[in-house]
């Protein structure tokens, strides 16, 4: 063999490339090449790969086998250090996101009063521009807004929140509707509130009486209520007496 380099590959007697290519990963181990991998596509489909260089498929990130059995199949395997040739990796979360705020019981226990896309503990990769969802239960909203569900989008390798992390899902409210004595020049309402109260909760009703009869009824978008009315004051029923 001609000891000549030409473009990281040995060039033998017969002039045939030889490829030779060295890499190691992070334990020191050297990384054996060509390798052939199997890929499952969403589809379910099977297909052989050769590799002639790192390969990032199934990890997003640059690895290659260390250790092959006598049919090839990989036995060891170790990632590559940066100046290993590899193929470009697809841009994805590959740590789980943070989760909104748990909340405390009566026996001030913490637990988790929301659902969410994301299983705790399981290693799953987000692609980028996907995202986690989190949404809180039937009545209840994330505090400090009138938000259902929050979400946790992926890009350029990290999550951005569109919430604040330290919001709760709290049950919901509304500011107590306007109140005022019946038989005024206002009109009359069945709501009492000589106390004052400033937060009234869902499904309080409250009926007005003047020149038209409505009833209006906290909600969060649930139980037959229009949606983007979560922490609102809905009307309910309008006619003229």
């Amino acid at each position: 063999m001609t000891d000549l380099r030409f473009s990281g590959q040995w060039i033998g007697p017969n002039s045939a490339l030889i490829n030779t290519t060295v890499c190691y990963t992070s334990h020191g181990k050297q990384c054996i090449f060509p390798f052939n991998y199997w890929n499952i596509t969403e589809e379910g489909n099977r297909n052989e790969i050769t590799y002639n260089k790192c390969s990032t498929l199934g990890l997003h990130r640059p690895w290659c086998p260390t250790a092959l059995n006598a049919e090839g199949a990989i036995l060891e395997w170790g990632d590559c250090v940066p100046d290993c040739p590899s193929e470009e990796a697809e841009v994805a979360c590959l740590e789980e996101p943070d989760f909104p705020e748990f909340v405390q019981d009566d026996e001030s226990r913490y637990f988790r009063n929301y659902s969410t896309t994301y299983e705790q503990g399981s290693a799953v990769v987000i692609k980028e521009m996907d995202y986690v969802s989190f949404e809180c239960p039937d009545g209840f909203v994330f505090e400090g807004s009138t938000n259902i569900t929050h979400y946790a989008v992926c890009h350029n390798w990290e999550y951005q929140y569109l919430f604040d992390k330290s919001a709760k899902c709290e049950p919901v409210v509304c500011p107590c509707p306007p109140w005022f004595a019946n038989n005024s020049i206002e009109g009359t309402s069945d709501w009492h509130n000589e106390g004052g109260a400033t937060k009234c909760p869902e499904d309080q009703s409250v009926l007005y009486e003047c020149h038209y009869v409505f009833e209006v009824i906290c909600g969060n978008g649930m139980f037959g209520l229009p949606v983007g009315h979560q922490g609102r004051w809905s009307p309910k029923v309008e006619h003229l007496l």
